[in-house]
């Protein structure tokens, strides 16, 4: 959402819109879902009809290490760091480790020890995450991390695997949102905007069209306004011929 400042962000709701969806979004947090691992994303969600959506609500726990890191003796000897990083990872290290851990370390090489794993990411440093402070993660801890089940197959060689998950979603994040949607399907529950906003202000269309602005994030002191306004009302005319033929 940060990317130039929102403006690529912006231009991708404008564009999903202006194709007659109604769109929704939120970031959510793979850590809210089950999984160890922090990895915050934005998620879309566009219907081609007025319908209404709720995202879905962190479950309340995870997982924990425990049930995703292997045993040392089972893991490829590759894996493990060398004896030069592993101890400048414990001299860096400021706290009194605990175990199972997963140790990460930022660009600043600030050692931090958590009970969950940071994003994977495709393109981090091969060190970027060691499990207790000493290896790196097997190809099952990788895809245990994103929600993948058991039974899913390997079929590529560890760092392809990395660059997979790296850029992967976190499976029980998907499956949330997924049934959410299925719900909101079934329900066909008119969306709260404009028709709250239509209920609210009759056909008062400066105000109705101020109000969609506001809950787009659009403020007069914003770069662009009067472009901004002209995609707004541009919504407001797509509205309201879906709900006169609603």
């Amino acid at each position: 959402m940060s990317h130039d400042s929102g403006r690529t962000f912006r231009v991708i709701c404008e564009h999903l819109q202006a194709l007659g969806y109604t769109i929704y979004h939120k970031i959510l947090n793979a850590l809210d879902f089950g999984v160890p691992q922090k990895r915050e994303r934005i998620f879309i969600v566009g219907f081609r009809d007025p319908i209404a959506f709720t995202f879905p609500t962190s479950n309340g726990t995870y997982k924990p290490l425990s049930e995703i890191i292997e045993p040392d003796s089972e893991v490829d000897p590759s894996l493990f760091a060398s004896d030069r990083i592993r101890k400048s990872r414990f001299e860096k290290c400021k706290i009194e480790p605990f175990y199972p851990s997963v140790w990460h370390e930022n660009k600043g090489g600030n050692i931090s020890v958590l009970p969950f794993s940071c994003a994977l990411r495709a393109g981090a440093s091969y060190n970027y995450l060691l499990v207790n402070g000493i290896r790196r993660l097997s190809g099952r801890e990788l895809l245990r991390l994103q929600g993948f089940p058991e039974d899913f197959k390997i079929v590529v060689n560890i760092t392809q695997l990395r660059k997979q998950t790296g850029n992967s979603v976190a499976v029980p994040v998907i499956r949330a949102i997924a049934e959410q949607m299925q719900e909101a399907m079934i329900q066909r529950k008119r969306p709260e905007l404009p028709a709250k906003q239509l209920t609210l202000f009759g056909k008062n269309k400066e105000k109705v069209l101020e109000a969609l602005a506001q809950t787009h994030g659009i403020w007069k002191d914003d770069e662009g306004i009067a472009a901004a306004f002209r995609e707004v009302e541009k919504e407001w005319d797509e509205w309201q011929k879906k709900i006169e033929a609603y």
